[in-house]
Parts: structure tokens; C-alpha cells; sequence
């Protein structure tokens, strides 16, 4: 999505020095939701997944800025235009089999549409409902070296943010 590319974009200068420890993180839009992911051999990751959920669920939005937006809508629409030409024949078929089957899908060329009138407002509009949804559940899957009382901190800090966000009562100065 936009906001994904956009929050990555971002985040390039903030997270360098934990790529270069070899930790690794995305986040992703999806229709159930914001899935962050972070990969690594260190004690450190949950400190890498709290900073990153930290830094997109603030309130504030830092990161929708003007340059990031034009930056992430010219990488999605270069993808879409040119999705047919630089694709082998089974992706076609991939493509048209996950059309058939998506609940709520559109065509090539309604999604460019639908790219090219991307504004700085409607981004907003569209992170703050996703930081707003009621909805809005924490699942945690921690695997290799993180113990048992690590996992169940990250989550417990997780939560708290997304339903502090949520209520409308947190600020990023309350963040520890």
C-alpha cells in the first residue's frame, strides 16, 4: 500500500543501524489490518518492533509527508503500469486467479485510477481510521531467542499503544 511505503520510506535513516546488526522489519496495510514483522538474531528486536509500532501509531502522523507520498504512488503506479509487460505467464495467472477470488478486487486499470487521485489528505484520513478502528487486535508469534516474560512485555507494551492510540490518549511524549 501507499501508507506502508511511505512509513518504510521513512523509517530508512531511523532503522539503517539495525539493518546493518541484521535485523530486519516490514509493515504491511492489510484488509485485516497493520502487520509489522521483524527478523533477527537479537535481544534487540523487541526494542526494533516497539520503536516501529511506536513510530506508526503516533498520532502526529510525522512520517505522511509530501515527499514520501509522491515517492510511494510513483513506485506503485510504475508497478501497475508495467505489471503485464515485466511478468512471466504464470504470474498472469496468478493475477487473474487471485481477482476471481478476492472478496473486493478491481482491475489494472481502476487501481491506477484509484492511485493517480491519492491525496496527502486521504492518506491521512486512511491512517487515522486505521489508528481509530475499535477492531483493531494484537496477536504476537515470538520465535528463537526471545524468553517467555520478553514476548509477554512486548505484548502487553503493544496493546497498551494501540488502545492508548485508539482511545485518543496517548501523545508521543507519553511514550516510554
Amino acid at each position: 500500500s501507499i501508507l506502508a511505503s511511505m512509513f518504510h520510506d521513512s523509517q530508512a535513516v531511523n532503522t539503517y543501524d539495525a539493518d546493518l546488526a541484521g535485523l530486519y522489519w516490514s509493515l504491511s496495510c492489510t484488509q485485516a489490518g497493520v502487520k509489522v514483522s521483524c527478523s533477527g538474531f537479537s535481544d534487540r528486536l523487541p526494542d526494533l518492533a516497539n520503536t516501529i509500532l511506536k513510530q506508526f501509531y503516533d498520532p502526529s502522523g510525522e512520517f505522511l509527508q509530501a515527499h514520501f507520498l509522491e515517492s510511494a504512488r510513483d513506485q506503485v503506479l510504475r508497478s501497475l503500469r508495467t505489471y503485464f509487460e515485466s511478468r512471466r505467464a504464470d504470474s498472469h495467472a496468478i493475477y487473474y486467479r487471485d481477482f476471481l477470488m478476492a472478496s473486493v478486487g478491481q482491475p489494472l486499470d481502476a487501481s491506477i485510477e484509484e492511485t493517480e487521485k491519492v491525496t496527502m489528505e486521504s492518506i491521512k484520513a486512511y491512517h487515522k481510521s486505521l489508528l481509530e478502528n475499535n477492531e483493531t487486535l494484537i496477536e504476537c508469534f515470538c520465535t528463537g531467542n526471545v524468553s517467555e516474560s520478553t514476548a509477554t512485555k512486548f505484548f502487553q507494551e503493544s496493546s497498551s499503544l494501540v488502545a492508548s492510540v485508539r482511545d485518543g490518549e496517548a501523545t508521543p511524549m507519553t511514550w516510554t
